[in-house]
C-alpha cells in the first residue's frame, strides 16, 4: 500500500531510442534539480545567515567547543581534562563586552568539555588552523563547517525516506525540509558543536540499517558498524542507537555475518581512541573518572514534586526543544512560537500513532520493519537518557535538542501519514510548515534579540 506512493519516474526504466532518451533525462534533470537546489540552498542560505548573527560564544558551551578545536589546531594534541585550561585568547574575546554585553556565566578555568570524544574537533582543527590569525575568523569558519554539514543532513534524509519506503524525490524532500528547517535545529547547526557531525553519521547508519536485503550483508554491516563508531565518537549520546542497530542486523538474512562484520566496523573506528582514553584517564568514557564539577548550582536537578512542577518541566523540555533558548521574539510576538510548538508537538504525536497504526496493520515488510528500528532508537534514547539524569542527578530544560542527532529516526515515524497523502496536500501542507519556520526565524533573528 505504500508503495503506492511512489513517483512514477522514479520507478520508469528507459529503454527507448536513444534522441528519445535524452530528452526524457533532460526533463527529469529539470524536475530533479530545482528539487534538489532551492532546498539546499534555503537551508544553507538560512544557517549561513544565522552563524553571523549569533554573537560568538553567546550559545552555551561554544567557548569550550571552540578552545578543544583550538588545543588540536594550535598544539597538535588532544586536550586532556584537568591539564588543559581555556585558551586567554578566547576568554578575552569572551569578556569583550563591546560585542554582546555582560556574559551570563564567567567560564570554568579548566575546559570541562575536554572530557567529549574527539572526532568532530579533529575534523574543524584544520579549519581553525587556516584562520587562526583571527580568532573571530576561525570560529566562524568551524560554524560555516556545520553549516555544511547541515547541507549533508538533508541530503541523508532524503536517501533514508527514499530508501525506507520507495518515495519519489519531492515526497521525501517535503518531509525532510520542514525538519531541517526546525528553529531549534538550525540555530544549533549554526555553532560550534560536536552535534552536527553526529547527526550526519547517525542519519547515514540509519540509511543503511533501513536496507533489509543488501546485496553484500558483510560489507555493508561492516560500514555501519564504521559509522556507529564514528558517531559514537563524534558525541556520546550516539550510543542510544545501539538497540537499533543490532534489531537491523538481526532482521537480516546473513544474521550472523552482519553481527560479526558490523562489530569489527565499530572496533576498528573507536580502538585508537579506546588505547588513547584509557592510558590517559583509565577508562574509555573520561567523565567516569573525572566527571567536572562546574556549574554546580545550576545542574543539579531536583525532582519535581507536584503534578503542576513536573508539567512545567516537561513544557520547558518540550518548548526548548523546536525553539531556540538563546534567543527571544519582540514583545507581542510570544503567542506564535507557543503556537508553533503546540500544533508541531501534536502533530508529531498524531503521525506517530498513525504511521504505527497503518504499518503494523496493512504495511509491507521493510516499512514495518524501518518503523521498528526508528522505536528502537528512541527507546535506547530514553533510557540512556533516563540512566544520565539519575547518574549526574542534573537536568537542563535544553536536554531534548539530543535528539536532533536522531533526525532521521523522526522522518521515520512520518514516512506511513506523508505515503498515504496525495503529493499536492503533502507538498501544500510541507510548504505551510516551511513559511511558518521562516516567519518565526524572522521574528526571532530579524526584529528580536539575543538574550546573551
Amino acid at each position: 500500500m505504500l508503495a503506492k506512493a511512489t513517483d512514477s519516474l522514479s520507478e520508469r526504466s528507459f529503454t527507448g531510442p536513444p534522441a528519445e532518451s535524452s530528452q526524457v533525462r533532460r526533463r527529469r534533470l529539470l524536475i530533479l534539480l530545482p528539487s534538489w537546489l532551492v532546498p539546499l540552498v534555503l537551508l544553507v542560505g538560512l544557517q549561513t545567515y544565522l552563524a553571523f548573527r549569533e554573537p560568538i560564544f553567546s550559545p552555551i558551551d561554544e567557548l569550550q567547543h571552540t578552545g578543544y578545536v583550538r588545543t588540536i589546531a594550535m598544539q597538535a594534541q588532544l586536550p586532556v581534562y584537568g591539564e588543559n585550561e581555556n585558551d586567554p585568547t578566547l576568554v578575552a574575546l569572551y569578556f569583550q563586552k563591546s560585542a554582546w554585553g555582560v556574559p551570563r556565566l564567567s567560564p570554568a578555568r579548566l575546559n570541562y568539555e575536554a572530557l567529549q570524544f574527539p572526532l568532530f574537533y579533529l575534523l574543524a582543527a584544520p579549519v581553525y588552523k587556516l584562520l587562526a590569525a583571527d580568532p573571530r575568523a576561525a570560529i566562524y569558519g568551524v560554524r560555516l563547517l556545520n553549516v555544511l554539514l547541515s547541507g549533508v543532513v538533508l541530503v541523508l534524509l532524503v536517501v533514508l525516506l527514499r530508501r525506507a519506503y520507495r518515495f519519489d524525490q519531492l515526497r521525501a524532500m517535503a518531509i525532510a525540509l520542514p525538519l531541517a528547517l526546525i528553529p531549534g535545529v538550525t540555530l544549533r547547526s549554526s555553532q560550534v558543536t560536536n552535534e552536527v557531525l553526529a547527526t550526519v553519521l547517525i542519519t547515514a547508519l540509519l540509511a543503511g540499517l533501513v536496507v533489509r536485503k543488501p546485496s553484500r550483508p558483510g560489507l555493508q554491516s561492516f560500514l555501519e558498524g564504521a559509522a556507529l563508531g564514528l558517531a559514537v565518537l563524534a558525541k556520546l549520546t550516539a550510543v542510544a542507537i545501539i538497540p537499533a542497530v543490532l534489531i537491523g542486523w538481526l532482521t537480516r538474512r546473513a544474521r550472523r555475518e552482519s553481527l560479526v562484520a558490523g562489530t569489527l566496523g565499530a572496533v576498528v573506528t573507536t580502538a585508537p581512541w579506546i588505547v588513547w582514553s584509557v592510558g590517559v584517564y583509565g577508562s574509555p568514557v573520561p567523565f567516569l573518572s573525572r566527571h567536572p564539577k562546574v556549574f554546580s548550582g545550576l545542574t543539579q536537578f531536583v525532582p519535581p514534586h507536584t503534578l503542576s512542577s513536573w508539567l512545567a518541566l516537561v513544557r520547558h523540555l518540550v518548548y526548548f526543544f523546536w525553539m531556540p533558548w538563546e534567543w527571544r521574539v519582540p514583545d507581542g510576538w510570544s503567542w506564535f512560537p507557543r503556537l508553533l510548538v503546540v500544533a508541531a508537538s501534536i502533530l508529531i504525536a498524531a503521525a506517530t500513532i498513525a504511521s504505527t497504526r497503518l504499518v503494523l496493520h496493512a504495511g509491507p515488510t521493510d516499512a514495518r520493519r524501518a518503523l521498528a528500528i526508528s522505536a528502537m532508537t528512541f527507546g535506547g534514547f530514553v533510557v540512556s537518557y533516563g540512566v544520565f539524569v539519575a547518574a549526574l542527578q542534573r537536568i537542563w530544560p535544553t536536554d531534548l535538542r539530543e535528539l536532533y542527532v536522531f533526525l532521521g529516526a523522526v522522518a521515520i515515524l512520518l514516512g506511513p501519514v506523508a505515503a498515504r497523502l496525495p503529493r499536492s496536500v503533502l507538498l501544500g501542507f510541507s510548504g505551510s510548515v516551511v513559511v511558518s519556520w521562516l516567519m518565526l526565524d524572522a521574528g526571532y533573528y530579524v526584529i528580536g534579540r539575543c538574550a546573551c
